[in-house]
């Protein structure tokens, strides 16, 4: 079966329309899926950020319990904006770990053991002495212990994400350069296409010219 020109025409913009729903189609997932790992990186980034921060709450009470001389304000007034900064920065880890079962169980960990050196700190009113300080101080390297764990496995799920993102980014590189290419390759086509017409028709033209002459 012999095409016309009308029919290749046809064809050929069918073919092209086909070709670039199939890349815009792709361009779509590609798109979401590079904003999903972005989110990701950026989550980690934050976990990071605030477990560091966590720390460095933790290390500023511990300085203060082994500091001499003690404390002389009262030890509930003393540590309750130290304890209130460190809750807040546990509940914004806890919204970016998400549903991740890993890393909610070592959240859930340092949580209860930040609660273990509150209860012996604010024992009393007065600054913790003998057992209660001793195991304020184990409660806190117990939990410096977990930050430090938590950060090493955070710190490698970003390197993940961030490769993940990155080859994101290649595909999404690709199927621009690929759209590129279909829009040309479609505006090459219609160009042959009308040249290729627009000539058969002149030669039709000229020879019914010389048919009534």
């Amino acid at each position: 079966m012999k095409f016309t020109s009308e029919d290749k025409v046809r064809f050929g913009y069918g073919a092209a329309f086909l070709l670039l729903l199939i890349a815009f189609s792709y361009s779509f997932f590609t798109t979401n899926q590079l904003l999903l790992h972005i989110r990701w990186v950026s989550s980690t980034n934050r976990i990071l950020h605030n477990l560091e921060t966590l720390q460095l709450q933790l290390k500023d009470i511990d300085a203060s319990l082994q500091s001499t001389p003690a404390p002389k304000a009262p030890v509930k007034s003393f540590y309750e904006q130290k304890f209130k900064s460190i809750d807040s920065l546990c509940v914004l880890i806890h919204e970016d770990v998400g549903t991740d079962y890993v890393p909610r169980l070592r959240l859930t960990e340092i949580t209860s053991d930040v609660s273990d050196a509150r209860e012996h700190i604010g024992r009393g009113d007065s600054f913790p002495r003998g057992k209660d300080l001793s195991e304020s101080i184990m409660a806190l390297q117990r939990i410096g212990y977990r930050i430090t764990d938590m950060q090493v496995a955070e710190k490698a799920l970003l390197n993940l994400r961030s490769q993940r993102l990155n080859t994101s980014s290649g595909s999404m590189a690709g199927v621009n350069i690929a759209i590129v290419a279909l829009a040309l390759l479609l505006a090459g086509y219609s160009w042959v296409v009308f040249s290729n017409e627009n000539a058969a028709k002149k030669n039709a033209n000229l020879k019914m010219i010389g048919y009534s002459k």
